[in-house]
């Protein structure tokens, strides 16, 4: 239900912004890419192949995971347009495309990846002082890449599903768990964006909300 409705939220904006100039067929195609990439290899293909059959008129342009990871980057969260992105890969092949897209276009990325050792892992302190770290770029509207942070992703829940409660005009609050305490009134940055980098045999390891 999520992926369908950020897909018709994409197509909408777009052709709010763009107009006549922009293929309906090509933005639906696109929204596909972006929204449904996470199913499985043959789920994703059988899906495209429908649509191509039952909709598309001659073959629409080819969307690249390159432009797809792209385009994510420069979206606002302001916009609510579309979710942050998951980069799930067996190899670090994930980490240099995404830094590398960042690169064509100059922009400035903050890294965070989590420790591998064992009393870092259930330290509350560490976990703490990691997310304050977090908290402070999502409220000066960064772009940070996450990775290997297992036990602070549940915190994030309501800033991953965009789960944001407006606060005056154009302000855009998010609820954030630390511990027992809840800071609801977190600011949002409107350029704040997140990427998570994900290895493939560590799919079964999270839980399936974070996933979706």
């Amino acid at each position: 239900t999520r992926d369908f409705y950020y897909s018709i939220k994409y197509i909408c904006k777009e052709l709010i912004e763009k107009k006549s100039s922009v293929s309906i067929t090509n933005l639906a195609k696109k929204a596909i890419e972006r929204n449904f990439r996470g199913l499985e290899e043959k789920q994703y293909k059988s899906m495209k192949q429908i649509f191509v059959e039952k909709f598309a008129q001659g073959i629409p342009e080819e969307y690249k995971i390159e432009d797809c990871i792209r385009d994510n980057i420069n979206d606002k969260t302001s916009e609510t347009c579309s979710r942050y992105l998951i980069l799930i890969s067996s190899t670090s092949i994930g980490r240099y495309i995404l830094e590398r897209e960042l690169q064509k276009i100059s922009k400035t990325s903050y890294y965070f990846i989590g420790s591998q050792f064992k009393n870092d892992k259930l330290s509350q302190e560490y976990t703490y002082k990691k997310l304050r770290r977090i908290i402070n770029h999502v409220e000066n509207g960064d772009f940070i890449i996450m990775e290997n942070l297992d036990g602070i992703y549940p915190s994030l829940y309501d800033l991953f599903t965009l789960n944001f409660a407006k606060k005056g005009e154009n302000d855009l609050c998010v609820k954030i768990t630390i511990g027992m305490v809840n800071n609801s009134n977190l600011k949002v940055g409107n350029t704040f964006r997140c990427d998570i980098l994900l290895h493939n045999d560590n799919i079964l390891n999270q839980d399936p909300p974070f996933l979706h």
